[in-house]
């Protein structure tokens, strides 16, 4: 188990000797040691699997109580967990493919949940390239490279809060945790650190949009299972796009997500292309969930201004693409969620 933990804190640093490990023909970039140990764990898995008989387990005998009552008085009606805090819906956006529009639709999202008066919270995890501050025209004064070091070095002082940068534009409102402003900074960041700081605002927030980057990192895996929805973005313009929309599609199933859990997103819909999207609906396996039409006009002079174009541009029919996502979301969260039990590395070598 050590070597898994591994993986998961040291597969983002760039400070040793690193291999790519390959699972269902996607590439995993992990250190030699925990290259090594993978491949070991997973043909002990494959060689358990096929020469172990079921062994059936008679149930246990019930334990004696440690104590003889408990009092539940103090409980409120909606159980322990709304003592401890309620927990927000976490919307990740994801795409095998770049410049497929997912910092865009992001800031969108954020802005049309904001502008329903929900409490919104903005990550850029694109952790090199991110650039949800420069398109909303956000000048930070902290990232989340000052909060992850907060939080290494005082975790029961950090409060992930304090590291925000409020955007407001028309009357809408969300904050923002944005992404390193050194390169360097970006290499070493722990992502269990980071994940904890998403935990801490998920209690704060009605909902965080996370932006990733494009590829399977640790980071963006262990996101994924925090996530109460992922939205897998695609455009249908070159074959290579496709091709890496099969390979991630096929990835997350192979990786055991929920079909519930993934909203095929298809950008840019009718931009002039002779791919025909039922086509890619059959290599894929799967129907696009939303279809967001193509607005290049529209997308360039939301970033120009810095303001979401759901705010300046609301009539148009990009921003009712995006409005009729959202909406789909707000209905989903106000029914109960069913949590995913383990981790990606745990449904790994199940």
């Amino acid at each position: 188990m050590g070597c898994l933990f591994s993986m998961v804190s040291t597969v983002d640093r760039f400070n040793g000797f690193y291999r790519f490990y390959r699972f269902k023909g996607v590439l995993i970039l992990c250190e030699q040691r925990v290259f090594l140990k993978l491949k070991i764990l997973r043909r002990f898995s494959i060689f358990m699997r096929r020469t172990t008989p079921a062994i059936p387990i008679e149930p246990a005998e019930p334990a004696e109580p440690l104590v003889e009552s408990v009092q539940t008085t103090n409980i409120p009606e909606g159980g322990v967990m709304s003592m401890v805090g309620r927990k927000g819906t976490i919307i990740t956006v994801f795409s095998t493919a770049y410049a497929v529009g997912k910092t865009l639709i992001a800031i969108n999202m954020a802005a049309e949940l904001a502008k329903s008066r929900h409490t919104v919270c903005l990550i850029d995890l694109d952790l090199q390239f991110g650039d949800v501050a420069s398109a909303l025209k956000l000048m930070p004064e902290k990232t989340i490279a000052d909060a992850e070091r907060s939080m290494r070095e005082h975790p029961d002082d950090t409060v992930a809060a304090e590291y925000l940068t409020p955007f407001s534009s028309g009357g809408v409102s969300f904050d923002v945790m944005a992404n390193p402003k050194l390169l360097e900074e970006a290499y070493n960041l722990d992502t269990t650190l980071i994940r904890d700081l998403v935990v801490q605002l998920q209690l704060e927030y009605d909902y965080l949009i996370i932006d990733t980057t494009s590829t399977f990192s640790a980071l963006n895996l262990s996101l994924m299972d925090l996530s109460t929805v992922i939205d897998f973005i695609g455009i249908v313009d070159f074959i290579p796009t496709i091709k890496n929309m099969k390979r991630g599609s096929d990835a997350l199933k192979e990786l055991g997500y929920d079909d519930n859990k993934i909203r095929y997103v298809l950008n840019r819909s009718n931009a002039r292309t002779r791919i025909n999207v039922k086509d890619v609906e059959a290599i894929l396996g799967h129907q696009f969930h939303y279809v967001i039409p193509n607005d290049f006009q529209t997308a360039a002079e939301s970033i120009k201004t810095g303001v979401p174009l759901v705010l300046s541009a609301k009539d148009t029919p990009l921003a009712k693409g995006i409005r009729t996502m959202v909406d789909t979301y707000e209905e989903d969260s106000a029914s109960p969620q069913k949590s995913q039990e383990g981790g990606w590395l745990s449904r790994l070598f199940s």
